[in-house]
């Protein structure tokens, strides 16, 4: 029956291992704007400094913000560089980037309860050159950015953002609060490759996107590259990891216990309860003889003594007056006990570990 209920444990846990294995696509053909890209459009560089020198989380977000399980001060970071991709085209198209501004409307409830959605996309405004220009003070550190060649946001994009940096009369980086939350447009991207973020203060610029010690995702997903959450990952969502981790503990140790042999096994077809009897009255017997009848009833009263310590957990002080209580203030006579005596102290312990035994039935050891 063990082996059977083993084999059942095991074909779960690979269930639970194959639902928990990610069968999205992860083939990343390094698009410009991933983290995957160490070339000269990619955001490796990024990563490694928001980790390494600034010290914060970042971790790789491979499913769509909305249906992603992100805390309430998160950052997603979505960058993309090349307008000749096809994902910026699909990207567009599946949020609305080039229809209407609230392209983050799917991720608005994580946004209202205080994230932040970093979008750097080309722009389709005018052209760009030249320094740019902070018209409000959200951007701590950064005075000198330079925009070699790019594109402002269009007037669409800022119907309800608010322009935060200015280039040659143009917005390229532009923010629009949502509830707790905010969005950041920025038509400059290539200021966060690799080949631009050492430069000027590049990397200032980014640290004052993602904001103080708040956990940063980079958005893979926007690179063809996805995958699913499985169940195991569900459960630690849901908080029930260290249930389902004592569970198999669990389950290990019965299987590790019914293993443990505490003396030679028994023989089942021996009949223990006559072997039981037998004892009792031999040493009964035995007690009998070599003991008094003062002596007999004081271990009888020593051992209701211990038996009420260990059913209440009382003191010792308290135990004994449980005692007293139970007997009704049993006295030893003086001198030696008759058999009359004996049976009437012995009938009134009896029937003192019948009351305890009553009391604390399911308390007991």
């Amino acid at each position: 029956m063990k082996w059977i209920l083993l084999a059942v444990i095991s074909g779960v846990v690979a269930c639970l291992w194959w639902l928990d294995a990610e069968h999205g696509t992860a083939d990343s053909r390094q698009d410009p704007g991933s983290t995957l890209e160490r070339g000269l459009q990619g955001l490796s560089l990024a990563r490694a400094y928001l980790s390494e020198v600034a010290g914060r989380e970042t971790a790789l977000l491979t499913r769509a913000p909305a249906q992603a399980v992100l805390p309430d001060d998160g950052v997603v970071l979505r960058v993309v560089p090349s307008p000749r991709t096809a994902v910026l085209a699909a990207m567009k198209e599946k949020t609305g980037l080039d229809k209407e501004p609230s392209a983050w409307a799917q991720a608005e409830p994580w946004l209202s309860r205080g994230g932040r959605l970093v979008l750097a996309f080309p722009g389709d405004g005018e052209v760009v050159t030249g320094a740019a220009t902070a018209v409000l003070p959200l951007l701590p550190g950064v005075r000198q950015v330079t925009i070699a060649h790019g594109r402002g946001l269009a007037e669409r994009h800022l119907l309800a953002a608010s322009p935060v940096l200015v280039a040659g009369g143009q917005v390229v980086i532009a923010r629009q609060r949502v509830g707790a939350g905010d969005v950041w447009l920025m038509s400059c991207p290539e200021l966060l490759t690799n080949q631009h973020l050492p430069l000027g203060d590049h990397s200032a610029l980014l640290l004052a996107l993602v904001g103080e010690g708040r956990p940063v995702w980079f958005d893979e997903h926007a690179h063809a590259i996805a995958s699913d959450e499985g169940f195991v990952t569900l459960l630690r969502h849901w908080g029930l990891g260290p249930a389902l981790l004592l569970g198999v503990l669990l389950v290990v140790m019965w299987f590790w216990r019914g293993r443990v042999l505490l003396g030679p096994p028994a023989d089942p077809w021996r009949d223990h309860r006559a072997e039981a009897v037998e004892g009792v009255d031999a040493l009964a017997g035995l007690y009998h003889r070599a003991l008094s009848r003062r002596d007999l009833i004081e271990i009888y009263r020593q051992r209701l003594l211990r038996e009420v310590g260990l059913r209440t957990g009382q003191r010792p002080v308290a135990a004994k007056a449980s005692v007293e209580r139970l007997t009704e203030g049993l006295r030893l006579p003086a001198g030696a006990l008759t058999a009359t005596d004996f049976h009437r102290l012995m009938n009134r312990l009896t029937q003192a570990f019948r009351s305890l035994r009553d009391e604390h039935r399911r308390r007991r050891p």
